[in-house]
């Protein structure tokens, strides 16, 4: 594709990559689309991951890597690629996932076609972590495009699926971001660290800018086997305080232009994704969102 298409930045935060790194740059290298940058955050790994990107960096120079000098953990290794990113499109690729050479191309246009679009992505399967094998299935319903609706039905429709599942996953931070839009909503985090739904929470206030756009195709398959910290508290102050930052975040979604009864509807939503998410009944939830309906 020719260099005059929007540029995209490609953001790996990686940590002892060894074993699949190769594969993840050389996959994104073979990307129809060609006007890329690829930032490469090692997260002061231990094993051979400086060396292979060395070796990638010298052959191609789209490919710019970052030596952290200590583990700044997970979280600020994704931060960091973004950060370090120049694109009109941004996107994270987890070391491990296998993309179609097409990926970035068909999301890319999507974008292009939707201005109303802040991000794009396509249906996903799994590879599975023990035998490598890709696999035409995914644990959660394929995405549903929410360009084109009302701004009240799109955020609706992210906050609940049928009126009983939660309406956005974490999978879908490996679409393609308007950059700009993407950093607003990291600024709005803030400081924020959770140990569980970080993706989940930036994706919400994200898409209350602006639509999805989805490929229904599977051209990015998802690695199984990762493992959680979800839900490791040590007591039931920081649980409690946890679920507290969830209701600030997920009130926090740009709600500019909603008249009162969109914005009753919503509300609602947000309220019963907050019980959903965090996995506990309380009243707390109605009395934050009469605070900031100023009641």
């Amino acid at each position: 594709m020719s260099t005059d298409l929007p540029l995209v930045s490609v953001g790996v935060p990686v940590y002892n990559g060894e074993g699949k790194l190769e594969a993840t740059l050389q996959a994104l290298i073979d990307q129809d689309y060609q006007n890329l940058e690829i930032i490469v955050s090692d997260n002061a790994s231990t094993d051979q991951t400086a060396a292979i990107l060395e070796k990638f960096a010298a052959k191609d120079s789209r490919i710019r890597p970052i030596r952290q000098t200590r583990n700044i953990g997970a979280a600020a290794n994704f931060v960091q690629v973004l950060e370090q990113s120049k694109g009109e499109y941004f996107m994270w690729a987890a070391s491990g996932d296998y993309w179609s050479r097409k990926y970035v191309g068909v999301l890319a246009e999507l974008l292009r076609q939707n201005a109303q679009a802040v991000l794009a992505v396509s249906h996903v399967g799994l590879i599975d972590g023990q035998t490598g094998q890709l696999k035409n299935e995914f644990w959660h319903a394929d995405p549903k495009p929410t360009v084109g609706l009302s701004k009240a039905d799109r955020i609706l429709q992210h906050l609940s699926r049928n009126g009983n599942d939660l309406g956005t996953y974490g999978h879908l931070i490996y679409g393609l971001f308007r950059r700009h839009n993407l950093r607003e909503s990291y600024r709005m985090l803030g400081d924020t660290s959770l140990d569980f739904g970080t993706d989940v929470l930036l994706l919400l206030l994200i898409l209350s800018q602006g639509g999805l756009a989805v490929q229904p195709e599977r051209i990015l398959w998802y690695r199984t086997g990762g493992s959680s910290t979800a839900f490791r508290f040590e007591d039931l102050s920081q649980w409690m305080e946890y679920r507290a930052t969830c209701a600030r975040l997920v009130l926090g979604m740009d709600l500019q232009g909603l008249g009162f009864d969109d914005l009753v509807r919503v509300h609602q939503a947000q309220m019963k994704f907050i019980d959903q998410f965090t996995g506990a009944d309380s009243p707390y939830q109605a009395s934050l969102i009469r605070q900031m309906l100023g009641e």
